[in-house]
């Protein structure tokens, strides 16, 4: 349902958050289907929104069973840091 899905509020939240708090960083993670293209718009709209409030933003698709977990269970991962402060 992409933006219009209720779960969708909760990124408003995390927005909320980051702006009052300022993290040096945070990590976000979802399902890896918000990144395929039926979703991609919502997708891109959150990418957008994080860079906007001062956050360098990059992400990756990973599965648990790459890490030794016994599932075959891919998700997004997000991750930001404020612009100005690196991380490898």
């Amino acid at each position: 349902m992409g933006l219009n899905d209720p779960r969708g509020h909760l990124f408003k939240e995390i927005v909320r958050i980051l702006e009052y708090h300022k993290p040096k960083y945070f990590l976000l993670e979802n399902a890896k289907g918000i990144t395929m293209k039926r979703n991609r718009e919502a997708f891109d709209m959150i990418i957008k929104e994080l860079e906007g409030k001062g956050y360098k933003v990059t992400w990756q698709i990973l599965n648990a069973k790459d890490y030794g977990l016994p599932q075959n269970r891919e998700r997004v991962f997000i991750l930001g840091n404020r612009q100005g402060l690196d991380f490898k």
